[in-house]
C-alpha cells in the first residue's frame, strides 16, 4: 500500500489539508483573543482618556469626583480605577500593587479591588499628572480567561472537525483519481485477456486522464495494426516456404530411390531430407509458439478438465514411454479441478515437458505427474512434470525458456529448442507462471494456473 502512488498522493493531501484547516481553526482563535484583549484595552483606554480631559479641563477634584462616582455604582464589575493624590486612595482598589513601576505605561499584575478578596490578574495603564497625582484604570482578566475557556472545547471540536473534512476530501479525491484509472486499468485487463480490439471510450472530458485513454488507444491501434501486419507475413511465410521445402523433400526422396546410387550419395541425401525436416520442424514449432502467444485466443477459452486432460496424456504417452523403457507415475486427486483455457494448448504444453522429460530422464527412469491445489498460491492449481535426469542448474532455468536456448551439454542430442519455449509460453497465456526446480535429482517442471471453480461459467 505505501508503494501506491495514489495512496502517497492521498496521504500528502490529507496531511496538507488537515493541516490548513487545522491552521486556519487556530488562526481564527488566537484573533478571537487578540480582538478580546483589544477590545479590553481601548476600554480602559477610553476611561483614561475621559478622566484625562477632566482634569485638563476641571481640575485634580473633578477627576476625583468622577473616580469615586463611577465606582460607587459601577456598570462593569471589572473595571478597575484608581487615584492616588499624596497619601490618599480613591477609587475601588483596595490597595496600591507593589507590582506597578514608577514609568508611565501598561502592565499586568495582581490587584485587589472592589468586594473580592483574593486578588486577580488585571490589565492596567498607569499615568502620572503634575501636583504628583497617578492615575490607574484596569480590567480584570477574568473576562479574558473566561473567553479561552470557552473557546478550548470550541477549538478541539473545530479540530477534529478539520481532521473529519479533511479526511473526506481525501477520500472523495482518492475515489476521482481511481475511477478514472480504473477506466485504463479495466482496458489493459481487456487487451491482457486478448481483446485486442478494445478501446478505452471518450467521455468527453479533456484533462489528463482523457489524454491517457487517448494515447492508449493510439498506441492499440498502432499494436493492432503491428499484429496484423505480423499475422499476415506469417501466413505468407508459411505459403511460400512450405511448398518449396515439400517439393524439395520429394525431389531429394525420388533421387535417393533412383537405382544404380552409391553409398555416399546415398548418405548425403539422407542428410539433407534430414535438414528440410528440421527446417519444417522448427518452422511449425516457430508457427504454435506464435499462435500461444496470440491473446486474441483467450475469448474462446473455456473450462477444462485439468485430471481428465492429465489421464489422456498418460495414456498417449505410456505406449511410447514403455517403448523406451521408461515408465510414468499419476498422482491425481479424487476430485476434477478446472482451469479456463484452451484443452489442445495446454495438452500440447504439457506433452512438451513429459517429451522433455522422457528426453533426459534416461532408460529405466520414471516420470512422475502430479495434480493438486497450490500450496504455493492461494485460488492456483499445480501441474507437475518430474524426471530423474541430470536437472538443470539453477541459473540456467530461465533461460532455458528462451527461443532456440540449449545448454551445452545438450547441443549434440535431438532437438531445436524451442519445447520449454513454447510450455512457456502456453503457460503465459492462460495467466499462469512456469517454474523449473530441482529434483533432487532431475528437473521439476511445476505449472501454476488460476483455478475455475467446478460450476462457474466462464465470462
Amino acid at each position: 500500500m505505501l508503494k501506491s502512488f495514489s495512496f502517497r498522493i492521498g496521504l500528502l493531501f490529507f496531511a496538507l489539508s488537515a493541516a490548513l484547516l487545522m491552521g486556519l481553526r487556530i488562526f481564527s482563535y488566537q484573533q478571537t483573543i487578540v480582538t478580546e484583549e483589544q477590545e479590553i484595552r481601548q476600554i480602559i483606554q477610553a476611561h483614561e482618556d475621559e478622566i484625562e480631559h477632566g482634569i485638563d479641563r476641571d481640575g485634580q477634584r473633578y477627576a476625583t469626583y468622577l473616580v469615586d462616582a463611577l465606582t460607587g455604582q459601577p456598570d462593569d464589575k471589572h473595571l478597575i480605577l484608581a487615584m492616588k493624590s499624596g497619601g490618599k486612595l480613591h477609587g475601588n482598589l483596595k490597595q496600591w500593587p507593589a507590582a506597578i513601576g514608577k514609568a508611565d505605561g501598561w502592565y499586568e499584575a495582581k490587584v485587589l479591588f472592589g468586594r473580592r478578596t483574593r486578588a486577580v490578574d488585571a490589565l492596567v495603564l498607569l499615568r502620572h499628572f503634575k501636583g504628583g497625582h497617578r492615575l490607574l484604570v484596569g480590567y480584570d482578566l477574568a473576562r479574558l480567561e473566561a473567553t479561552k475557556k470557552a473557546l478550548v472545547p470550541a477549538l478541539i471540536r473545530d479540530v477534529w472537525i478539520s481532521v473529519f473534512a479533511a479526511l473526506l476530501l481525501t477520500l472523495l479525491l482518492l475515489f476521482l483519481i481511481s475511477r478514472r484509472l480504473e477506466t485504463v486499468n479495466e482496458a489493459y485487463r481487456h487487451v491482457m485477456a486478448g481483446e485486442i480490439d478494445f478501446r478505452v471510450k471518450d467521455d468527453g472530458s479533456r484533462d489528463e486522464f482523457a489524454q491517457l485513454s487517448q494515447n492508449f488507444n493510439d498506441m492499440m491501434d498502432w499494436v493492432a495494426s503491428l499484429i496484423s501486419t505480423l499475422q499476415d507475413s506469417t501466413n505468407s511465410i508459411a505459403h511460400d516456404l512450405r511448398t518449396p521445402l515439400a517439393r524439395m523433400r520429394l525431389r531429394l526422396q525420388q533421387m535417393e530411390q533412383q537405382p544404380g546410387l552409391d553409398a555416399a550419395r546415398h548418405a548425403a541425401l539422407a542428410e539433407c531430407i534430414e535438414d528440410i525436416d528440421q527446417l519444417t520442424d522448427i518452422f511449425n514449432g516457430i508457427l504454435r509458439i506464435a499462435k500461444a502467444e496470440d491473446l486474441s485466443i483467450a475469448r474462446e477459452f473455456d473450462a477444462v478438465d485439468l485430471r481428465r486432460m492429465l489421464e489422456d496424456l498418460a495414456d498417449y504417452y505410456g505406449a511410447y514411454l514403455e517403448g523406451e523403457g521408461q515408465g510414468i507415475a499419476l498422482d491425481l486427486p479424487a476430485h476434477p479441478l478446472y482451469a479456463l483455457g484452451d484443452r489442445h494448448l495446454l495438452s500440447q504444453g504439457m506433452a512438451n515437458l513429459i517429451g522433455n522429460a522422457s528426453k533426459y530422464g534416461g532408460a529405466g527412469g520414471r516420470i512422475s505427474l502430479s495434480l493438486k491445489p497450490s500450496a504455493r498460491q492461494k485460488g492456483m492449481v499445480e501441474m507437475t512434470v518430474s524426471d530423474k535426469g541430470p536437472g538443470i542448474p539453477a541459473e540456467f532455468r530461465e533461460r532455458v525458456k528462451e527461443r532456440f536456448f540449449r545448454m551445452d551439454a545438450s547441443r549434440n542430442s535431438p532437438g531445436l529448442g524451442l519445447g520449454l519455449n513454447l510450455a512457456d509460453a502456453v503457460v503465459r497465456l492462460h495467466r499462469g507462471k512456469l517454474l523449473l526446480e530441482d529434483n533432487a535429482p532431475g528437473l521439476r517442471c511445476v505449472v501454476l494456473l488460476p483455478e475455475l471453480p467446478h460450476g462457474v461459467k466462464p465470462s
